[in-house]
């Protein structure tokens, strides 16, 4: 069993709440991101057990860092364990405190964000600016009815920014800084 089956095992023994993990096609996606954006610098704005922040560790270029923001310290323990079994602690630094409180301290880029929280906007008002040119922006839970629906619209309306709403997972929308070339402004993807 690889360290992400055993999490996604273990998590599922929490009952209803394993419901905040992502789904583990979502977090193969993240893989596939990660190792397509290849970031330097990493964040990730609700970390839970751990199962989207070791996919993200795991595919992280040599020398790269993955910020976590949770204000757990319960559930993430289990993430830092997994981490630990996975050989990428050294790449992950988790600040267990609200995401908006670490976020407004950052003075680096950011090339690859994922944001698994129902209320994304403060969060995602904090990185957009801190994204770097080629950065790339990931929102999960868009089409559940807890989430702030009114965040598509937001991330529609903005011409500065390039999005693509994905069904997998909760709803994904992926978000770039628009170049001045690009005409593109929203895309839905739907089955």
């Amino acid at each position: 069993m690889s360290v992400a089956e055993a999490l996604v095992k273990e998590t599922r023994e929490l009952g209803d709440l394993s419901d905040l993990q992502v789904a583990p096609d979502l977090a193969t996606l993240l893989s596939i991101l990660t190792h397509a954006c290849q970031p330097r610098f990493a964040v990730e704005v609700g970390t839970f057990t751990g199962l989207s922040s070791l996919a993200i560790a795991e595919a992280l270029p040599e020398g790269g860092r993955l910020l976590c923001c949770d204000p757990s310290a319960r559930y993430t323990a289990m993430a830092r364990r997994y981490w630990h079994m996975a050989g990428v602690e050294d790449r992950v630094e988790l600040v267990v405190a609200p995401a908006e409180e670490t976020l407004s301290q950052l003075d680096e880029q950011v090339d690859f964000a994922f944001i698994d929280i129902l209320q994304p906007r403060a969060v995602y008002d904090l990185l957009l600016p801190r994204l770097a040119p080629h950065g790339l922006i990931a929102v999960d839970n868009m089409t559940y009815k807890a989430c702030d629906r009114g965040f598509v619209d937001y991330v529609k309306a903005d011409e500065a920014v390039e999005s693509v709403l994905l069904p997998l997972g909760g709803g994904l929308v992926l978000i770039r800084k628009r170049r001045d070339e690009d005409t593109t402004s929203w895309v839905e993807i739907t089955e």
